[in-house]
């Protein structure tokens, strides 16, 4: 245990004894397998919690939970078929350098999905200069004014008819987690699973 706690952090400028804080010790210590299970649990919490939003008219608390779905989809991947143990505990504690949603998705969907980049959705019903799914979840990152006037804005009518198209995509996410953390824990690689996600159409 001594050895382990004195590890080096995987990012030479990052100083930091990660294994010394014992919630960092004990995410190291969880399978792949394990992790993105976590990561699906918290997942389907999540989409509950949207479909609730949306159906009560909380906006607000709708659009601001809609990054926090993405980013537990993508370290879910991340750290089930990509990630070293060193890699998630350095994530998991905060210090610098911060692997942010744009080059976590970047790594993802090249080294899981087999594509070059994410692709930038658009919305079927823009409001302002939002126009993407990525301009929404940059936007979402802080709680600035602009996503309260969004919000405020927003109609039962967009809502609605962005969440389905949402919903959809968040229930295929949802459902590839659930199959990873299966194939993890029925002996399947990495590689094999990664194999098996390409072959599928992905959401």
């Amino acid at each position: 245990m001594i050895s382990l706690i004195n590890q080096a952090c995987c990012h030479p400028k990052c100083p930091a004894k990660h294994l010394e804080d014992p919630i960092l010790a004990w995410i190291y210590q969880l399978t792949p397998a394990q992790l993105t299970e976590l990561y699906a649990n918290a997942l389907g919490e999540i989409l509950l919690s949207l479909r609730d939003d949306a159906d009560h008219g909380r906006y607000a608390s709708y659009f601001t939970r809609l990054r926090g779905s993405m980013e537990c989809y993508m370290r879910g991947l991340w750290a089930g078929l990509v990630a070293t143990p060193l890699e998630i505990v350095h994530d998991a504690s905060g210090e610098h350098p911060i692997l942010l949603l744009e080059k976590l998705s970047n790594i993802v969907f090249s080294r899981v999905l087999g594509k070059q980049s994410a692709p930038s959705l658009s919305f079927t019903a823009p409001i302002g200069g939002l126009q993407t799914v990525s301009d929404l979840l940059n936007t979402t990152a802080h709680m600035t004014a602009y996503i309260l006037a969004f919000s405020a804005c927003a109609t039962p009518e967009l809502v609605m008819k962005m969440n389905s198209g949402l919903n959809t995509l968040i229930e295929g996410q949802l459902k590839t987690l659930r199959k990873v953390a299966r194939l993890l824990k029925e002996g399947k690689t990495q590689r094999e699973i990664v194999s098996d996600i390409r072959r599928v159409e992905h959401p």
